[in-house]
């Protein structure tokens, strides 16, 4: 029998060193839109610890630092009252991926999160996985064809990756998650609103992808229009609805 489950997911760039208001503006569009699951991007330690005071009543999550001079992040969070953790870790997307490491063209080591979570109420499962890709052209196609090789096994069921890919709809790396699957939520559902991610340079950056098999995207927002889209970080959120089976 088939089993069907709604989800509510949001990717948000927080912009490093998020503390004080602009930490509780973050707060304050998170539980206004109230995500399942979220992928965070440029989450520093003092975020990190507005979170855990602010959201672990509610969210649990996955980290691992892509470094040890910015412990810069990019956790995912779950509604740990809705979800049961299956599997789940971190990894960095490089030819060496269980140790901190990079590749030469790239600016920074950058690291992916992934989460295999199983629905409570439908038992309905899926994988949420999370990154922050290298914004330098080359870098960028690089990693996401290893990101794409390291998470194959995950692909035998459906899964979304929510992420600031600081590529376009042009870009070399765009095309690749296309290749092989993966959907641009933004355009495959009649009820949408988009727009630049990166208001600064108009810039379309930040996506969620979806597996083809397995996710009916439902809804999708550019979060540009809530009482803190212009203060709380340099990027916009992304909010998606998506309806999973297997």
């Amino acid at each position: 029998m088939e089993k069907k489950m709604k989800l509510k997911v949001m990717s948000y760039n927080v912009l490093t060193g998020a503390k004080g208001e602009r930490l509780e503006q973050i707060v304050k569009v998170i539980r206004d839109y109230d995500p399942d699951v979220i992928g965070f991007q440029e989450v520093q330690p003092m975020t990190l610890i507005g979170f855990q005071k602010l959201l672990c009543n509610d969210y649990d999550y996955l980290i691992l630092a892509r470094d040890n001079e910015s412990f810069e992040s990019t956790p995912l969070f779950y509604k740990k009252d809705k979800f049961n953790l299956i599997d789940g870790g971190s990894k960095w997307i490089s030819d060496t991926p269980d140790k901190m490491s990079k590749y030469a063209v790239s600016a920074y080591t950058r690291v992916y999160t992934y989460a295999v979570l199983e629905d409570k109420e439908t038992g309905v499962r899926f994988t949420h996985l999370n990154t922050h890709i290298d914004y330098i052209d080359e870098a960028n196609t690089i990693q996401v064809y290893r990101l794409l090789e390291l998470t194959e096994p995950l692909r035998n069921m459906p899964i979304f990756y929510t992420a600031d890919w600081n590529m376009y709809r042009e870009s070399d790396g765009y095309r690749v998650m296309q290749a092989n699957g993966m959907l641009d939520v933004a355009l495959h559902t009649i009820d949408s609103h988009y727009g630049p991610t990166f208001p600064s340079s108009e810039a379309y950056i930040d996506f969620i992808f979806a597996s083809v098999n397995g996710i009916k995207p439902t809804k999708y927002r550019v979060i540009n229009d809530h009482e803190f889209s212009a203060t709380s970080s340099d990027h916009y959120p992304i909010y998606a609805e998506l309806e999973i089976k297997n």
